[in-house]
């Protein structure tokens, strides 16, 4: 039986457009593609969700792979909320799920710093009955340790739960535990699993 959703929050419940962002700063197609291959496809910039040694010396380490864009990649982690949006489904959906009886809690990569500006635009971070981030533990998706805090912390049962991730490796890593793990896609196929995965 069905008791938990547990939700990741990046392109789930939080929609990021990087390019539409760095278009409106007006970064060049040069400009974009090495700014992004410093940081969010850099594996040094994860360590900013593990959180356990400065930003600024995980900064200096992106910016060594492109240091002629040194003022952009510091923008680009300076603003970062500037290129995330809350998707107009996420509470009503979340409030809607609650309604129907099971708990919903969020799991995810998630940097000190950037989650306390982040959370300011995340207007289903109270609807939800608990959150467990990287940050807060020193590990991160899909590390088995990140999915064993939420187990713990509350008391879940892999089992028992759903867990929505857009991310494979980590919809893997959930399903390791026992987890019934499945990508996410878009707001309509997950609301189909949900229901069918409640209807078993």
């Amino acid at each position: 039986m069905i008791k938990q959703i547990v939700f990741d929050i990046g392109n789930v419940l939080l929609e990021v457009h990087l390019k539409k962002t760095m278009d409106a700063w007006g970064f060049s197609e040069k400009c974009q593609e090495a700014v992004t291959q410093a940081t969010v496809k850099n594996p040094y910039w994860y360590e900013l969700d593990r959180s356990a040694v400065p930003d600024e010396d995980v900064l200096k380490g992106c910016i060594a792979k492109a240091p002629k864009y040194e003022k952009e990649i510091r923008m680009f982690y300076e603003r970062h909320t500037d290129f995330v949006t809350p998707f107009s489904y996420a509470a009503p959906w979340i409030r809607d799920l609650k309604a129907q009886g099971f708990k919903v809690y969020l799991l995810s990569n998630y940097g000190v710093n950037a989650f306390a500006v982040a959370k300011n635009k995340m207007d289903f971070l109270t609807e939800v009955d608990g959150f467990v981030l990287s940050c807060q533990i020193k590990a991160l998706k899909p590390e088995p340790e990140i999915y064993m805090a939420l187990e713990e912390k509350y008391g879940i049962l892999p089992q028992e739960t759903i867990f929505l991730d857009d991310n494979a490796a980590n919809v893997e890593g959930a399903k390791k535990r026992g987890y019934h793990a499945f990508l996410f896609t878009s707001y309509e196929e997950a609301q189909a699993v949900i229901k069918a995965e409640s209807q078993k």
